[in-house]
């Protein structure tokens, strides 16, 4: 694993933060953006098609929520972490967001080192790896955030 770019698909409806986001993983040459969608649905295609290391999730967006769409990719696709990235920071989106898998929650706005944190430790302890224990860890520290 040392020396491997971590992949990383984006997942978000709002252009702003997706020229954002893919500027700021391409500043560090330990992040590689591999793809873009702009719903949940076409995340949940591009995973599939693209077997990214990690993806950043948007929660509302057309067609399919965030949500829905970690749900599945947990399910198909254990191999990829989620982190959500999303401007709800209501405490019922952390949960459900931990409660179908996803490794990390951030609330927008956030900085490039939270982004390349949650990146890099949602790509460790990948979802198919985690137990109980240390999501609810990573729920805690969510909400200390």
């Amino acid at each position: 694993m040392a020396g491997e770019r971590i992949r990383v698909l984006i997942v978000d409806d709002h252009d702003a933060t997706v020229q954002t986001v893919t500027t700021m993983l391409r500043l560090d040459p330990e992040f590689e953006v591999v793809g873009v969608a702009n719903d949940g649905k076409a995340g949940v295609e591009q995973v599939a098609a693209l077997q990214p290391d990690v993806a950043l999730m948007d929660i509302n967006m057309p067609v399919m929520d965030g949500i829905t769409a970690t749900e599945i990719i947990v399910q198909r696709h254990p191999g990829t972490a989620v982190v959500m990235l999303s401007a709800q920071t209501d405490h019922e989106y952390l949960r459900r967001s931990m409660n179908v898998g996803a490794s990390y929650f951030l609330a927008k706005p956030v900085s490039s080192d939270e982004i390349y944190n949650a990146i890099r430790r949602s790509r460790r302890d990948r979802p198919a790896q985690r137990s109980p224990s240390s999501l609810r860890a990573a729920a805690s520290d969510a909400r200390r955030s």
